[in-house]
């Protein structure tokens, strides 16, 4: 059931991505969009130096320049797979910086994954680039500012699976804010999370054998960004690592390494958590008799190309093979295996639904890059951690689009029309995962935070917020206002002002609401470019918004973002906790069917049972285990 669960509650930007992108085709967070109006010509004003060499870029929108596709470091192919990155070999000559490099290997679409159909793989192994925005400056005076501009190092979000630095343009964000906007690609699935003994033993440093790769790759675009973003006008002391789904989950973990201290002054989390990983779950067998690892553990996964390439004739062979091979085996054998077949694998488990396809082990507490302790018990201590201002959030109906792809409740005709199975039951289970997830992503954390700096009596610096804006316009696919609503990273089409386009046809957005979508966007920016100038929202750059008052445990203040007809923007004290969630829970658990129990149990119960007293043993249950096995 844990395993399912952290599918079901992952905040996946990229699925929200595709889900727009490729199905109903309305938005396109791709290079498309994201390059429009680049000339990709190189100017002479855009020339640059780094560590590494000269670069040059052109010029963007909202008076920008933009360079994309600078190396951070060396390609990870090769020997370089599964090891810390390597800094990029030097060069002399311009680099031209004009064309976007390619997204990291990932698996492109989620649909028709019950069918046992191997999935498009996009992308390359070659993928460490990151892409920059600034204001227009001469080349001659990027460096010789009086002020220095503030940085943004942005982490796009996919559930670890999917997504680009090419998903967002920044140069909205950068000229209106006055900010340098970093975007970094980095390695996602099992190239970017694995974890295994034959890794860590036939390592030569603690890095190598971490299995955060994915995570060492951020550090090292924030290293990248500490000694070479002044010559673009950045600050490099004054810097913010932002990041949406699973990034924001690397933004946390990256609040919780010690790796990364003094490498960024603020952060923000949009609907992350402060889920890890232990060795033990990223490694085991999930039979493992003593302790179980997760279903798409690494051994798994081992154990799944074994009986794809018909080494073993079954489980129980393919276990004792991979039990009797030494680690330098085990190494070679994962080392002639393509990139493709490892992002592509499927792992068969009886005991699992096909949600068990995502989640794939990461934050991995391996003592080094991450520390050993939860980040429950960590954040507890102020010490512990790089203590920095922080904004948390998550939206309204967070839940929601990841739920369409699960065929508990939604049936798609064609690929291309969903269909709700049980209207009130997917009301029900989405606003239950979608408060749980306000707890995981928002209050534990913000509670954490703040409750270790009162008991140093340091001042709050943690701000909270909640994204309600859903008005988004119905078309002949579907009521996209009631199956998406203020779903996941729906809040970046207004951070980043990304509506060009989109009004009309295909009425994704309506021009209903255009004057209620623009003042929100100017809004949700000048809150942000306020906290990225000067550590705090306040009342934005502008000073003319609401007051942001940080969050108190005695007061937990949570800013929430919405239309004018419900509110506007205006300051809440969410008092919704865990015991909160627990009496509702409860209250309704009487009144559904054995499958619904079951399928409330899978994406309540054991993710709760982290933060509190798990309610499971309620009589209000009067479950046998058994009867939810076929949905563990």
């Amino acid at each position: 059931m844990k395993n399912n669960l952290l599918f079901l509650l992952a905040s996946a930007a990229g699925i929200f991505f595709f889900l727009l992108s490729n199905m109903m085709q309305i938005l396109s967070f791709n290079d498309e969009m994201s390059t429009s109006g680049i000339s990709k010509i190189a100017e002479p004003a855009t020339l640059r130096a780094t560590e590494f060499g000269p670069v040059v870029g052109s010029s963007d929108k909202n008076q920008t320049h933009v360079w994309f596709g600078i190396p951070y470091a060396k390609p990870p192919i090769g020997p370089l797979r599964w090891r810390s990155p390597q800094p990029v070999k030097a060069w002399s000559t311009e680099f031209e910086a004009l064309s976007r490099q390619p997204e990291c290997l990932h698996q492109r679409t989620l649909i028709g994954f019950k069918s046992g159909r191997k999935k498009t793989i996009i992308g390359a192994e070659d993928c460490l680039y990151l892409d920059i925005w600034a204001p227009r400056s001469a080349a001659e005076n990027a460096a010789q500012t009086e002020e220095q501009l503030p940085v943004v190092v942005w982490l796009n979000g996919a559930d670890n699976k999917i997504g680009a630095s090419s998903h967002i343009s920044g140069h909205k964000f950068s000229g209106a804010q006055q900010l340098v906007f970093v975007s970094v690609n980095y390695r996602l699935g099992r190239l970017g999370f694995f974890s295994h003994r034959a890794i860590r033993n036939t390592s030569k440093n603690p890095e190598d054998s971490s299995g955060n790769y994915s995570l060492l790759d951020v550090i090292q675009a924030l290293q990248w960004v500490q000694k070479n973003i002044a010559n673009f006008g950045g600050d490099s002391k004054n810097i913010t690592i932002m990041g949406t789904a699973d990034g924001g989950r690397h933004v946390m973990a990256l609040v919780a390494s010690p790796l990364a201290e003094g490498l960024f002054q603020k952060a923000i989390v949009q609907g992350g958590s402060i889920q890890s990983t232990s060795i033990n779950e990223a490694e085991n067998f999930y039979d493992d008799e003593h302790i179980p690892g997760r279903v798409s553990s690494s051994n798994e996964m081992i154990l799944s190309l074994i009986l794809d390439l018909h080494i073993a004739s079954d489980r129980r062979e393919a276990k004792d093979d991979i039990n009797a091979m030494s680690d330098e085996s085990i190494r070679a054998f994962l080392e002639r295996q393509s990139a493709e077949s490892i992002i592509n694998i499927d792992i068969d488990n009886p005991n699992s639904s096909e949600a068990l396809l995502s989640e794939i082990p990461q934050l991995i507490r391996d003592g080094n890059v991450l520390p050993e302790t939860d980040f429950y018990t960590l954040f507890n201590d102020p010490i512990s951690y790089n203590n920095v201002p922080m904004i948390i959030g998550s939206n309204l109906h967070d839940a929601k689009p990841s739920m369409l792809f699960e065929p508990e409740y939604v049936s798609w005709m064609l690929n291309r029309r969903p269909f709700v199975k049980d209207t009130e039951f997917f009301d029900l289970t989405s606003e239950m995962r979608s408060n749980l997830k306000f707890i995981l992503a928002v209050h534990e954390p913000a509670k954490l935070l703040s409750r270790s700096r009162m008991d140093v009596q340091a001042p709050p610096n943690i701000f909270a917020y909640r994204f309600d804006w859903s008005d988004i316009q119905p078309n002949l696919q579907g009521n996209w206002n009631k199956l998406i609503g203020a779903g996941n990273s729906l809040e970046l089409d207004f951070l980043f002002y990304h509506f060009d386009g989109q009004e009309g046809v295909p009425d994704w957005y309506s021009k209903v609401n255009t004057a209620d979508r623009k003042a929100l966007s100017q809004s949700m920016m000048d809150y942000w470019g306020n906290f990225i100038h000067v550590g705090a929202p306040h009342r934005g750059r502008s000073a003319t918004l609401a007051q942001w008052s940080p969050w108190k445990e005695q007061a937990t203040n949570t800013l929430v973002l919405d239309n004018s007809v419900r509110g506007n923007i205006r300051m809440e004290k969410t008092g919704y906790d865990d015991e909160t969630f627990k009496a509702e829970l409860i209250s309704m658990l009487g009144t559904l069917k054995t499958r619904e129990k079951c399928l409330l149990a899978i994406t309540s119960i054991n993710n709760l049972s982290k933060i509190s007293t798990p309610v499971s043993d309620h009589p209000v249950w009067n479950l046998d285990s058994s009867l939810c096995d076929h949905l563990k």
